[in-house]
């Protein structure tokens, strides 16, 4: 008997791809599609569980998922597609983020981003293109915060506060991408700086502006 969840699942990455057809067959037939930027990407990782009810999602070998901090809730797949614009069959390696975006979508336009609009991201078209080097882009430093949960990312480090009252974990990623063991005791000096590094950041942002979901932790006013 086929389970019910797993069929709602599959109906909708079904729907997806085919919109994404209708899409690209829409942008061919008007002579759009080579000098069209395509993007596709998820905004966080597949639902590994959801209450008592089976996994949505497989999200390979990295911990957890959606709503989540771990990597499976954090890495997702990101394409572009630009036959006039980029190069095909190319692999990005390094660090990027949905905050990227914005500030590489004003410079595919034309634009140019301002000092003074404070974004996060970065622009990748130099790097989608080749125009730079992209091993910087490894030694980023990202920030994220979910009411209780929070993490920071420097290189291959990553210091992640976790749902409870359980201290801050310390991973290395390029030899733990599972996130499997907390090194936080054997690197303290590590896991300090991104303590500090976290709380530098975390000054300058506002409190969130969103609802409150009680399965996440404690509420932080």
């Amino acid at each position: 008997m086929l389970n019910p969840t797993y069929i709602q699942n599959d109906a909708m990455i079904i729907a997806m791809d085919r919109a994404v057809g209708r899409m690209h067959e829409s942008l061919e037939a008007h002579g759009l599609v080579d000098n069209t930027l395509i993007i596709f990407l998820s905004d966080h990782g597949g639902v590994v569980q959801k209450k008592n009810k089976p996994a949505w999602a497989d999200n390979g070998p990295v911990r957890a998922g959606k709503g989540t901090l771990w990597e499976g809730g954090l890495r997702t797949p990101l394409f572009f597609r630009w036959p006039n614009g980029l190069p095909a069959g190319e692999t990005l390696e390094g660090t990027v983020s949905s905050l990227d975006l914005v500030p590489t979508l004003v410079s595919v336009a034309g634009g140019e981003v301002q000092s003074d609009w404070e974004l996060d991201g970065i622009n990748l078209l130099p790097y989608l293109t080749g125009e730079r080097n992209a091993e910087p882009l490894a030694e980023r430093t990202l920030f994220w915060r979910q009411n209780a949960m929070w993490a920071v990312r420097s290189g291959s480090w990553k210091l992640i506060q976790d749902r409870g009252n359980n201290p801050p974990q310390l991973y290395n990623l390029d030899d733990d991408p599972r996130e499997a063991t907390d090194v936080v005791n054997a690197y303290p000096e590590e896991a300090a700086r991104l303590q500090e590094t976290f709380d530098a950041w975390q000054g300058t942002v506002e409190s969130p502006r969103f609802g409150w979901w009680s399965e996440i932790g404690p509420k932080v006013e």
